[in-house]
């Protein structure tokens, strides 16, 4: 079985990033282990409690069963409190985030605490945040210092002017505050909101002590896209059962979305 903490403190000692993707179909949880399983590299194959609500619990349970022996690390991405306790008890999460980033620092801190604790029992990566990931509430550098110190997560996820879904405009990360936290608490930090961001900007973040890099809105854009312009080309027939073939062009987005995710892993390796 192939240990993820063991992953990603390899990956943090070496100076790369791991990539955490999010799945919410069959289709996108393939594509995910396939392209781990093409470039021989580890990565997180990352549920939202949307998505566990989409996909059934149980179900992703069953599928993450057969990941034990892959370089895929079944991950909780922005989870409640409730569904962190029940991925690290399920037996095949090997990562969990609980996001407390919304709640006061000493609330966030006490209920990641308790989780971190619970995932440690079970041998489980423990991921917490902090600042809001909203271009404003930027991760406070000796917020970041204490939350680490208290909570003895694996993985800290950081707000330095990233943002979730795409960009309207293309925002100036604060790498320096980014620099300072690295050196402030020597734990793995974490860039979600990373979907559009420019190729530079994200290795500068690698070098500057990001170690996992989560991607959700990129993948499913691709993967929308290539449906629509399937679609586009084909007149659906009754008549015809191979025009409305759903099989056909869900393996096309499949692979879009998988071959998105290989050029994601090369990049995050600089």
């Amino acid at each position: 079985m192939i240990n993820a903490k063991k992953e990603v403190m390899k990956a943090y000692k070496k100076g790369y990033a791991i990539g955490s993707f999010n799945v919410c179909n069959l289709e996108t949880f393939q594509a995910v282990v396939n392209a781990s399983n093409e470039t021989k590299q580890p990565v997180f194959l990352s549920t939202s409690n949307a998505s566990i609500k989409y996909m059934n619990f149980d179900n992703i349970i069953r599928l993450g069963e057969n990941l034990k022996k892959l370089k895929v690390f079944l991950h909780l991405d922005h989870g409640s409190y409730e569904n962190a306790k029940k991925c690290i008890n399920s037996g095949a999460y090997k990562s969990v985030m609980f996001d407390g980033s919304s709640l006061p620092l000493g609330q966030n801190i006490k209920k990641t605490k308790e989780i971190a604790k619970l995932a440690h029992r079970k041998g489980l990566i423990a991921e917490g945040e902090v600042g809001i990931l909203d271009n404003k509430s930027l991760t406070n550098i000796n917020d970041a210092s204490e939350f680490a110190k208290k909570t003895n997560i694996d993985l800290m996820a950081v707000s330095i002017g990233n943002m979730h879904g795409f960009y309207k405009y293309m925002p100036v990360l604060d790498l320096e505050r980014l620099s300072k936290i690295n050196e402030s608490i020597k734990t793995p930090l974490v860039l979600h909101g990373a979907s559009g961001l420019d190729e530079n900007t994200i290795q500068i973040a690698v070098k500057s002590g990001i170690c996992k890099i989560n991607i959700d809105t990129e993948l499913r854009w691709i993967y929308t896209e290539e449906v629509n312009n399937y679609m586009k080309t084909r007149v659906i027939s009754r008549l015809d059962k191979n025009s409305f073939d759903i099989r056909s062009y869900s393996s096309i987005a499949r692979e879009a979305f998988k071959n998105e995710i290989i050029k994601k892993i090369k990049l995050f390796r600089p």
